[in-house]
């Protein structure tokens, strides 16, 4: 399997974290889940190209783990450019993947595959976008579940 050379952003990738800036959110597709916070399991996450820009991209498939909407799939793909890698950053921290150097990604994506997350999907304007809040630790997992067993509808 051939990967995406990420050498280019591995110097920037190790400068300390700024401040957030919003990127442009997704179009919405019919069968969309409704806004809120959702246990994941990510189920597959691949580094591949985007067709518009031959940009690298990070797509990851997550299955709803519980609740109304159990095993039903969401969708989040990060195009990987010089504006993006701190969000790409932040994500990969946030589940707890150090990466050092950056383009070392391709050879440990498979880590995460897997991992529970605790995401929340906001739609605004018209736009939808899923964000990743935390890795779920074995213990979370059961206690989320047991939250939402217990929740009367």
């Amino acid at each position: 399997m051939q990967f995406a050379d990420l050498t280019r952003f591995d110097v920037q990738y190790a400068q300390p974290i700024p401040e957030p800036t919003l990127k442009a959110p997704t179009q919405p597709g019919p069968l969309s889940l409704p806004d809120g916070k959702y246990r994941v399991v990510v189920e597959r996450l691949d580094l591949t190209v985007a067709k518009n820009t031959g940009q690298p991209m990070l797509k990851w498939w997550l299955r709803v783990a519980g609740g109304q909407f159990d095993r039903r799939l969401m969708f989040k793909n990060r195009v990987i450019t010089d504006s993006t890698l701190e969000w790409v950053r932040k994500e990969m921290l946030t589940c707890g993947l150090e990466l050092t150097p950056f383009s070392s990604l391709p050879h440990r994506i498979g880590e995460l595959v897997g991992a529970v997350l605790a995401v929340s999907k906001v739609t605004k304007s018209g736009y939808e976008n899923i964000y990743i809040n935390r890795r779920l630790t074995p213990q979370q997992e059961t206690e989320t579940a047991e939250q939402e067993d217990a929740l009367p509808f």
